[in-house]
């Protein structure tokens, strides 16, 4: 009998949770490709900014939904774009296709942005932010860059210089599409793939991040292997000013704080509002 009234009031407690907000898809065909997204929309509190919530490269997990579950509570429409294929999946990569790649998550963005608006028949002047870590946080700071919409941002374990991370980077994904690449094109040496990606590599962080005209937070991992820390160095040597937090510690812990800082990332998105 105990267990089964421990199992009624974690039922109940799980059911009020989900009345906080309302889960939808979405789907959006453009010339760049198809893109999907999950948005999470408050429905106990009025929607007073949108959040665009850009996924790790492992994809929409935990940390992406509860995240998205504590924003939705406060008032703000998440919208988390799904994973999409990209060059890197390609069995023989085009380094050009490779760097047209990059503009793709703010496209996506913008057109997520629209569609919540009329979907949900919300103002289209509200606040949009900007929040991700690694992969998610790179998707992050080029939205933020490229999209007039964006308020403010937070990034975390993000890094500049593309050529020196997909030359570099311990990440299994990324290790994986060098070996590839690097077969593909012939080169044996990590030092020549590295200087033939500089070459060929128009678009990177380093230099978008120079277009952002909007309040952002960087956090930094200074033992950080998977976006090495020279990289996540760079952005704060190229970026305009901005707060930047350090952590003495890895890529994981370093992703992690997203959802460790989350009232943090709250208040600070919230001071922005406030300023308009």
């Amino acid at each position: 009998m105990k267990k089964l009234i421990i199992l009624f009031i974690f039922l109940i407690s799980a059911n009020l949770l989900a009345n906080d907000y309302q889960v939808n898809q979405l789907k959006a065909e453009l010339t760049e490709g198809q893109f999907e997204a999950t948005t999470y929309l408050p429905l106990k509190a009025k929607v007073k900014a949108i959040i665009v919530l850009t996924p790790t490269i492992a994809g929409v997990s935990i940390l992406e939904k509860t995240l998205a579950k504590y924003f939705s509570k406060e008032g703000f429409l998440v919208i988390i774009p799904l994973p999409y294929d990209g060059e890197v999946e390609n069995l023989k990569p085009d380094v050009v296709k490779l760097d047209d790649d990059f503009l793709k998550p703010a496209i996506a963005a913008e057109k997520f942005i629209t569609m919540v608006e009329e979907k949900f028949n919300l103002p289209t002047n509200l606040p949009v932010f900007a929040l991700g870590a690694s992969q998610g946080g790179i998707r992050s700071l080029i939205i933020a860059s490229h999209s007039p919409r964006i308020t403010a941002a937070w990034f975390a374990t993000a890094g500049g210089d593309f050529a020196s991370i997909y030359a570099k980077s311990k990440v299994k994904t990324i290790s994986e599409f060098k070996v590839k690449h690097m077969n593909f094109l012939g080169i044996t040496n990590d030092l020549v793939y590295e200087e033939y990606l500089r070459d060929n590599l128009k678009n990177d962080p380093a230099i978008a991040c120079r277009n952002i005209k909007v309040p952002f937070v960087q956090v930094m991992t200074l033992k950080d292997d998977k976006v090495p820390t020279a990289n996540q160095k760079i952005l704060i040597d190229n970026c305009p000013k901005h707060k930047v937090i350090t952590i003495d510690n890895g890529h994981i812990v370093g992703s992690l704080s997203t959802l460790k800082w989350k009232k943090q990332i709250k208040d600070f998105f919230l001071q922005q509002i406030t300023k308009k």
